[in-house]
């Protein structure tokens, strides 16, 4: 596990984490990042990255539980 204190007002710290279609910019295994819904109090994001040539894909909506895994994997 890894963690970091940044030293910024709250507000900066919320306005770049919020910020998701950015994160390509500045996070260089993030290849794509979108909002796909986004309310008050929730965001629904899909993600496209790559970790040691590999890439990954994810979307879900975080008030689904995850699906079990299959008896094949």
């Amino acid at each position: 596990r890894l963690s970091k204190v940044i030293a910024s007002p709250r507000w900066k710290i919320i306005r770049l984490v919020t910020r998701v279609q950015e994160f390509p910019s500045f996070m260089p295994n993030v290849k794509e990042a979108a909002v796909i819904q986004r309310t008050r109090r929730k965001m629904v994001t899909k993600w496209r990255v790559q970790v040691d040539g590999v890439p990954i894909s994810h979307a879900r909506d975080p008030e689904r539980p995850p699906r079990p895994p299959s008896p094949d994997n």
